[in-house]
């Protein structure tokens, strides 16, 4: 089940990711700059499932990235392959002022996404179109990157990360109105985004920074008793840049 969540909460982090970082342009071929580090935690004190992404954008359109070119060249025993995943957006704007010539843009992203088997370095290499590329991943042990993380209610969770980024079974054991989910991130931390879901009724809220914030505050509406859904919050390294995602299971 934890493997589950954790799953959730990293294509979560993802999707995060793509909306705030993606750069549309009118020609995408030109900056395509594949991340020649990255940083990665572990998801808890003690080895277990963990799961990263290497962002991919701005890939050419003419070029492609197949699964059989992409191998992890060294630290085999620190990460292992899980997937690849491609995503295609486009889009054209056409103007009732004479002269303005119409605005098109494509984007390719790929996420080529791995296993964290331990701490340690590894590296995984890939080619685009007909040149190769690598990324150096260092995997770092687990830290809690929650100072708090209050719901209405609830109280403070954030000793619930101490040793691991998810948690389950979190009960709301009296209707709340107007509900908040607070958040204050520790120190040396910011937070990237956060996200609540209603099971229930389908409704989701959320709030994503570029720049990262300190804390912030998502007004969650109604919460019933015994609500079902989830809280995730994502957060980044500001020494290492490194990404984390803290992700609490309700119900």
């Amino acid at each position: 089940m934890k493997n589950i969540f954790k799953k959730l909460s990293c294509a979560l982090l993802a999707a995060a990711m793509i909306c705030a970082i993606t750069p549309f342009t009118a020609s995408a071929d030109s900056s395509f700059v594949p991340p020649k580090t990255q940083v990665s935690y572990m998801g808890a004190k003690s080895n277990y499932y963990a799961y990263g992404v290497i962002q991919l954008y701005n890939v050419p359109s003419k070029s492609s990235i197949s699964k059989s070119n992409i191998k992890v060249i060294s630290g085999k025993s620190v990460v292992s392959l899980e997937s690849l995943t491609k995503d295609v957006s486009s889009g054209r704007t056409e103007y009732f002022a004479k002269g303005v010539k119409a605005y098109s843009y494509s984007n390719h992203t790929y996420r080529i996404g791995y296993n964290m088997l331990k701490t340690g370095t590894a590296k995984i290499q890939y080619k685009v179109g007909r040149k190769t590329y690598s990324t150096t991943v260092k995997v770092l042990p687990y830290t809690n990157p929650l100072k708090s993380l209050t719901v209405t209610g609830v109280g403070n969770l954030a000793s619930r990360f101490s040793k691991n980024s998810s948690a389950s079974n979190l009960r709301i054991k009296k209707a709340q109105s107007n509900a908040l989910i607070k958040c204050t991130a520790a120190s040396g931390w910011k937070i990237e985004s956060i996200y609540y879901y209603n099971k229930k009724t389908g409704i989701s809220r959320n709030i994503y920074s570029n720049k990262g914030v300190s804390s912030v505050t998502l007004h969650a509406g109604t919460l019933a008793a015994k609500q079902t859904g989830y809280i995730s919050v994502n957060l980044t390294n500001t020494k290492t840049g490194g990404s984390q995602n803290c992700y609490i299971d309700l119900g």
